[in-house]
């Protein structure tokens, strides 16, 4: 006895309705499917219609950006000499976490120490916003920084030599202050603009 699936049609007439039989239910499958589409779509419309421009947070303007993010640079320029703590209470939220690595997340009391023991090794440490982009609660700035170390930076004895470099910040904002930050700064064409 042969099976069904290497049984052929006996004529063309039994293939067209095994053709049609298929098709009949590919196409309830099918009208059921792009009903359950529209259903879908009408409750994501109803859903957004319902959403007030309150719950949606705005998208931080350019200058809104800088006004956030100034006293944090301020605070790396000559941090000696400044009340780092309080330059960056302005801000950053208490709970403002800034990351230089997936792990190495310190918190805002323990990157004001980060910031005056890197101020102490350099002296005339100044820090520039040259560029800012933003988009939702996101800013991204592109600095430099520049200064001659006194002290020892990163093994590198003091040569009288000065570095200039570049650092991307990647900010996140939270009812107008800065929630986390993720940063990288090119220490190694420092390093290597100091021996």
């Amino acid at each position: 006895m042969k099976s069904k699936a290497t049984e052929e049609p006996a004529d063309g007439n039994q293939f067209i309705d095994v053709i049609n039989s298929d098709w009949n239910a590919l196409c309830v499958a099918g009208s059921l499917v792009l009903f359950a589409s529209f259903v879908l779509c009408a409750g994501l419309v109803s859903a957004n219609a319902q959403t007030t421009q309150g719950d949606i947070p705005p998208s931080v303007t350019v200058e809104q950006a800088r006004a956030i993010v100034a006293p944090l640079y301020e605070a790396l320029n000559e941090p000696t000499k400044k009340d780092v703590p309080a330059l960056l209470a302005k801000p950053a939220n208490p709970d403002y976490r800034s990351c230089s690595t997936n792990s190495d997340c310190p918190s805002r009391d323990q990157l004001a120490g980060v910031f005056m023991g890197l101020g102490k090794i350099v002296p005339d440490l100044h820090w520039t916003i040259e560029d800012i982009w933003t988009s939702g609660n996101r800013i991204v700035v592109r600095g430099e920084a520049t200064g001659t170390p006194t002290g020892d930076l990163f093994g590198v004895k003091p040569t009288g030599k000065s570095f200039e470099t570049i650092s991307i910040d990647m900010f996140t904002v939270r009812d107008g202050k800065l929630a986390t930050a993720y940063h990288v700064e090119d220490w190694v064409a420092a390093i290597e603009q100091l021996k």
